[in-house]
């Protein structure tokens, strides 16, 4: 019975002391032969006394078999530790990977235990990093005895066929596959997944790549998009993983929210039209700008910052253009939805010029409700010229009409007070003297009086003095209170 030398020592009697993991488990028993030897002389000896003592017994002696020691655990006979010896070994095959403990691990070699007769050794130089003593490693069995007796086994070739296993399945069942890209090669990159694969530069990700070289020892997850065992081929891709996680992703939103949902979202982008918020990693909605505020916003931009998370309300959704429009100011009340009770007709209220335009002035009445005072309300007068006004001045104006559904509110700031010409014969009878103020003094030839209520009169040169006027500008001046 062959046994390993190292763990394995005999004495001058014959008998083996096994060492047990340097544990000192010791073991006794008789070498095989010297117990043929001794079987031998017994049986000399039984027959000699066989006949000495025939008359005195007709039993033949038995033979006796000598125990193996085992101090504390028992007795067990030479062929019980055969059987458990070689039922290890019977465990152990050739062309089959198992897992080894390492017992020494030097910058040259790593000695491996795998239950063997001997322990194997491996060239350091086959494994991605130095193990350390007592580390488990998978190895692969080459030989179990070579022509000198010793143990052949290979942990780089276990580690190929263990990975070769793990990309035959992620490619069988469509999973991906985590690797490093270590080499940039012609159109591509080579990457270790276990084994060297091929990634294809235009793999790797959605935008061009103009410096291959930034990638290098970074790690990723990939698809397996090809694999030729009998040409030692591999593809692999990372955008077709990021493709089928982006779609996953897509289609998990679709199928959570709806049209009136509310969502979280940050500010991306801005266009001419709105803002782009992104969603989820792989998704963006539209915030039109007709959808920021219930008001109109003039720089719509300046209200949000790159990265400002908001919460926003679903309008719109379209699953196969993967589009879908959001808005801001749906997350509050529509401030038109009872503007009829707050502004009604005959009412008189107050707002700030919010815009002076040439057809009017935009007044506004509160947040998203502006009114618009039309030139013709702004004076009984007809005049092409209008008072004075600018953006921020407040005014108490009239709301004249109301439409909710086309959101506009006209207000006159005339009907603050009576039509003037109505009040004239009130006011003014023929060849009644009024007082009035020169309001201004037309090409030398015409005196403009203010009378009451915005109602103007007009004072030819002729008129202006029963003497002769020459320059109505040196005797009028404006301001100046006259009769007439």
């Amino acid at each position: 019975m062959n046994l390993k030398n190292g763990n394995i020592e005999q004495n001058n009697n014959g008998e083996f002391t096994l060492l047990e993991n340097s544990e000192g488990l010791i073991l006794s028993f008789l070498d095989k032969d010297l117990e043929k030897s001794k079987k031998s002389q017994e049986e000399v000896s039984i027959d000699k006394s066989s006949v000495a003592t025939a008359s005195a017994s007709a039993e033949p002696p038995t033979e006796k078999k000598e125990p193996i020691k085992i101090s504390g655990i028992g007795s067990h006979t030479n062929e019980d530790f055969t059987l458990l010896y070689e039922e290890n070994l019977s465990n152990l095959a050739e062309g089959t990977i198992v897992k080894g403990r390492v017992i020494l691990s030097t910058k040259d070699e790593v000695m491996i235990d795998i239950g063997a007769k001997a322990e194997g050794s491996v060239s350091a130089d086959e494994f991605l990093e130095q193990p350390k003593v007592n580390d488990e490693v998978y190895v692969y069995i080459q030989k179990l005895e070579d022509k000198n007796g010793n143990l052949k086994l290979s942990h780089k070739i276990a580690r190929t066929k263990l990975a070769m296993d793990n990309i035959e399945d992620c490619y069988k069942n469509n999973q991906p596959i985590t690797g490093k890209i270590k080499q940039v090669v012609n159109a591509g990159f080579i990457v270790d997944i276990g084994v060297e694969a091929f990634l294809p530069i235009s793999q790797l990700i959605k935008q061009k790549i103009t410096k291959p070289e930034i990638f290098l020892n970074k790690t990723y997850e990939f698809k397996i998009i090809e694999l030729d065992k009998s040409r030692g081929k591999i593809v692999i891709s990372r955008r077709r993983l990021l493709d089928e996680l982006e779609e996953k992703e897509i289609s998990e939103f679709f199928e959570k929210y709806k049209e009136g949902d509310v969502v979280k979202g940050t500010v991306e982008n801005f266009l001419e039209f709105g803002v782009i918020i992104r969603l989820t990693a792989n998704l963006s909605g539209l915030l039109h700008r007709t959808n920021i505020s219930w008001a109109y916003i003039e720089d719509f931009k300046s209200m949000f910052k790159k990265g400002e998370e908001l919460t926003l309300k679903i309008l719109e959704m379209n699953r196969e253009q993967k589009k879908i429009s959001l808005g801001l100011k749906q997350m509050t009340e529509d401030p038109w939805n009872n503007i009829e009770k707050r502004y009604f007709k005959d009412k008189i209220v107050s707002g700030k010029i919010k815009k002076i335009e040439k057809s009017g002035i935009q007044i506004s009445l509160e947040t998203a409700v502006t009114a618009f005072l039309p030139n013709s309300e702004i004076s009984w007068m007809k005049s092409k010229e209008r008072p004075h006004f600018k953006v921020g001045d407040s005014l108490n104006i009239k709301i004249i009409e109301v439409n909710k559904e086309k959101k506009s509110i006209i207000v006159s700031l005339k009907q603050k007070s009576r039509d003037p010409w109505g009040m004239i014969k009130e006011k003014m009878e023929s060849g009644s003297v009024v007082e009035a103020v020169v309001s201004n003094i037309v090409k030398n030839n015409i005196l403009v009086l203010q009378l009451f209520n915005g109602l103007e009169g007009i004072v030819p040169k002729k008129y202006a003095s029963w003497d002769e006027i020459e320059n109505l500008e040196k005797a009028f001046k404006i301001g100046q209170t006259v009769q007439c």
